[in-house]
This record gives structure tokens, C-alpha cells and sequence, in this order.
């Protein structure tokens, strides 16, 4: 709150926050909340490019575990983890989204990304490991 205070009082005012007479903080306080609901076309065209991706990384991942089925000597294990491994990345991804509102915050779109990709692989990875020691 301190960066945009700063911020919108050098825009506003071109002083700086703590110098400000109550009613123009107040201004400025208004101005901070008013652009918190303002869009950014930046942020909603890099939104719609990763659901495109993530769409089509959907239909990769369902197109390796079909091969991985269809030329497997026996495709009950095969079909088995497979089923293991991508229910293990789901819950690791809901997992990491989770993490990722504790640790990023609001609007923290990359750090959240990361974190909820980072934990659905990293549990994706161990349900494989678990998979095949245990089967």
C-alpha cells in the first residue's frame, strides 16, 4: 500500500504521499481503489494466450497417455498410471494454486503460474516414481 500511495501521489500531486494535506490523501486513496478495478488489456491478452496453451497442453497430455496405452505390453498397468500420474498432477496443480494464493497474493499472475506448475509436476513426477516401485 506504501508503493501506491507514493505512486499515485507523485501522479496526482507530484508530492509525496506523507506530505499531503487529509483530503488529498483521501483522493489519492480514492484514485488507488478506482484503478483496482480498471481492466489491462496487457494482462487479458497474456490471460487468453495461456488458456489457449494450457488448452492444447490438455489435448498433449491425452494424446501421450493414448500412446502410452496403445503400445504398452500390458496395457491394464499402462492405462493404470497413467490414470495415477495425471490425477496426481491435477491435485498437485489444485495444490500449487492453493500455495500460490498464500504465497503470490492477488494479481500475481506469473508467481502463481509457476507455483501451481511446479507442484502439479513435482506430484505428477512422484505418483510416477511411487507407480512404478509399488506396481
Amino acid at each position: 500500500m506504501p508503493q501506491l500511495e507514493a505512486e499515485y501521489a507523485k501522479s496526482l500531486f507530484g508530492r509525496k504521499f506523507d506530505s499531503l494535506p487529509e483530503n488529498n490523501k483521501n483522493r489519492v486513496w480514492k484514485e488507488i481503489v478506482a484503478a483496482s478495478g480498471r481492466q489491462r488489456p496487457s494482462a487479458n491478452s497474456a490471460a487468453k494466450a495461456v488458456g489457449l496453451a494450457g488448452r492444447g497442453l490438455v489435448v498433449v497430455t491425452v494424446a501421450l497417455a493414448l500412446y502410452n496405452i496403445i503400445s504398452a505390453e500390458d496395457k491394464v498397468r499402462a492405462t493404470t498410471k497413467e490414470g495415477v500420474v495425471i490425477g496426481a498432477g491435477l491435485g498437485g496443480m489444485a495444490a500449487g494454486g492453493y500455495v500460490a494464493s498464500l504465497a503470490c497474493g492477488p494479481g500475481a499472475f506469473f508467481c502463481a503460474s509457476a507455483w501451481t506448475f511446479a507442484i502439479g509436476a513435482a506430484a505428477a513426477f512422484g505418483a510416477e516414481v511411487a507407480f512404478d516401485y509399488s506396481w
